[in-house]
């Protein structure tokens, strides 16, 4: 089999979608729900490799979970290859709601031009990312299904803030403008992502895919799985729990002394 031939069954498709818009939010959807966000690999020792032959091996043909320097490496390598010249882009994390200045370039996203139209893609963000492309038009509600969501333009400069709607009020998700990543930045990123001391990658569980009309979230003992209405949450009490946790709702398997070693991270963390 080709790399595009483990891209479509990954995807559960049987040949690429048509380009247009209704194409694109597909192949993003399903990227999303197929692809699961997560550092499991990184907490059991394993720094990222983004070369292309292994991402294919790693969220193709293992489907193993990623992060974003992986998923979206990946992902406009497909979009370059069906015609789409996919740019990346470094963007700024602010779900504490930090000031921009105070936050390093750390997640990788992508942008296309089409119609006309810049759109943002990006099946790499685990903490409440969109579902399907947007484009870069300044406070137009898209709603999703799950979550609402919106850009704003910076004010100062010409970056772009996406935000969330979280209970009726709107919160940064991260700020990116559109200056090209290179793939020695995407290097650097990931080096510091997968091996800095400081880094929520070594020290969180994280675990997220999309399912439908529903977000499942791992994060260190607590497992919810949420829509627009309603939201159930269980705390995770045993390693068995884990291990089926990961296996069934995010379609990868651990050893179960992997398990244990990540259940223990999460020891206090509940």
């Amino acid at each position: 089999m080709t790399w595009l031939d483990h891209y479509l069954k990954r995807l559960s498709l049987t040949s690429w979608p048509t380009l247009d818009q209704a194409g694109l939010a597909l192949l993003q959807r399903r990227h999303v729900e197929s692809i699961a966000f997560g550092n499991v690999d990184i907490l059991l020792g394993n720094i990222p490799k983004l070369n292309h032959d292994a991402l294919v091996e790693k969220l193709l043909v293992q489907g193993r979970p990623g992060y974003c320097y992986e998923i979206n490496t990946l992902f406009a390598s497909l979009l370059n290859h069906l015609g789409l010249m996919a740019k990346l882009h470094m963007a700024r994390v602010l779900l504490n709601k930090e000031p921009v200045h105070e936050r390093p370039r750390s997640h990788l996203i992508i942008t296309i031009e089409q119609e006309g139209q810049t759109w943002l893609l990006d099946a790499g963000f685990g903490g409440g990312g969109i579902c399907e492309h947007i484009p870069l038009q300044a406070g137009v509600v898209f709603d999703q299904d799950i979550d609402r969501y919106r850009l704003l333009p910076e004010q100062t400069s010409s970056g772009w803030y996406l935000q969330r709607e979280i209970n009726g009020e709107w919160n940064h998700l991260y700020w990116f403008d559109l200056s090209t990543a290179y793939l020695a930045d995407c290097h650097v990123g990931n080096h510091y992502a997968a091996t800095a001391s400081e880094s929520i990658f070594l020290r969180d569980l994280m675990v997220t895919r999309i399912d439908g009309l529903q977000r499942l979230v791992l994060h260190n003992k607590r497992f919810s799985i949420r829509s627009k209405t309603e939201s159930n949450l269980k705390i995770i009490s045993t390693v068995d729990e884990l291990h089926n946790i990961l296996d069934h709702y995010f379609g990868f398997a651990v050893q179960l002394e992997q398990a244990e070693l990540l259940f223990k991270m999460g020891d206090y963390k509940t």
